[in-house]
Formats: C-alpha cells, structure tokens, sequence
C-alpha cells in the first residue's frame, strides 16, 4: 500500500528520523515518558523501513548505509538529550558520565560493525546491539517515574554493555582475520 502512495523506505527511515528527534525534544526538555513513548513509536517505522525495502524489492546498497546513519543520528540525538537533562537537573557528574560512555560504546559497536564488514566481516556478535540499547533506554524513559534512579541505573548498563559488545565484536574480528591470515600463509606456502 504504501509503495502505491510512492513512500520509499527511505522515507520512512526519515519519518523515524524525525519522531526519533521529537523525543530527543521531550527528553531534552524533561518529558521523559513523553520521550520513551515517542522512541516506542519510532522505533515501528525502524523495523517498517527494512521489512517494506526486501518485500517490495527496493533494498538498495544506498538505503543501507542511509538506514543505519539515521540510526545513528537518532540515538545519538537521545543520548545527548540524557546529557543535557541530566546536566540541567543535576543529576549528578556520575549520571552524565553514564551517559557519554553511553554514546562511546553506541559509537564503536557501529563502528567495528561498519569496519569489520568493510573487510567482508559479518559482525552481529555481542550482549547490547542497538535494539537492545534502543528497549533499555525507552524502558527506563518510560518507568522512570516509579524510581529515580531506575533511568541512571539504566544508563549504566548501557554504558557497560555497549563497551563489552565494542570489545567482544572486537575480538571476534581479531579470531577470523587470524584465521584467513593463517589460511593465506599456509596457502602460500603450499605453493611455494
């Protein structure tokens, strides 16, 4: 149906895109279950973009790399949102340290996702990938009314988790270019 009404998935990553920004506004602004409702709701057209490029065909190298830097901008933007938050309620130097190791470990599991692919890799390995860091931090948005700290707790494990997927993706790069440098030697030296 909406191939019909001529909406990409392009368009529809852009569409997330910009719900994504309106939480980032709600969370910036301290409506934080405003922002975690808002971030459930982007997160829909997330898995709608994929889903609609492979049924009506239109998956391109482009929308790939398109999807996944719009991905980025929007957890980045809410990210961010935590910190000013956090800064601007005083939270305390420990909540917005959480939250920039946070936007570290985002960065590099993406990061080392993107290289190890570059070099052939398929690299999905780890504890905290996007849809996970994407259900804690929209869950603690949205439960953090029960208990204040239930969103810096959260922030944490993120922190955390992230930072050991980014060391655990490493790692697993580390084991299969050993092996094809292995192979390459021993093949090299079979036809020496």
């Amino acid at each position: 149906m909406l191939d019909k009404l001529h909406i990409t998935p392009n368009i529809i990553s852009l569409f997330g895109l910009c719900i994504n920004i309106l939480s980032a506004i709600a969370i910036f602004i301290g409506h934080l279950q405003t922002g975690g409702f808002l971030l459930l709701f982007a997160s829909f057209f997330d898995m709608l973009d994929g889903a609609m490029a492979r049924n009506t065909k239109q998956m391109t190298k482009f929308g790939a790399v398109f999807d996944s830097t719009l991905d980025r901008y929007s957890e980045l933007f809410s990210l961010c949102a935590l910190v000013w938050f956090f800064y601007a309620k005083m939270y305390g130097d420990l909540f917005i340290l959480a939250t920039l190791l946070s936007i570290i470990g985002s960065i590099m599991v993406s990061y080392i996702k993107a290289r190890g692919e570059g070099m052939g890799i398929k690299c999905t390995v780890g504890i905290m990938t996007r849809p996970e860091r994407v259900v804690v931090l929209m869950s603690a948005l949205i439960l953090n009314p029960i208990h204040y700290l239930i969103l810096p707790i959260s922030m944490w494990l993120i922190a955390l988790a992230s930072n050991i997927t980014a060391i655990q993706r490493l790692l697993y790069i580390r084991k299969v270019t050993k092996q094809e440098d292995k192979a390459v030697k021993n093949n090299k030296e079979d036809t020496a």
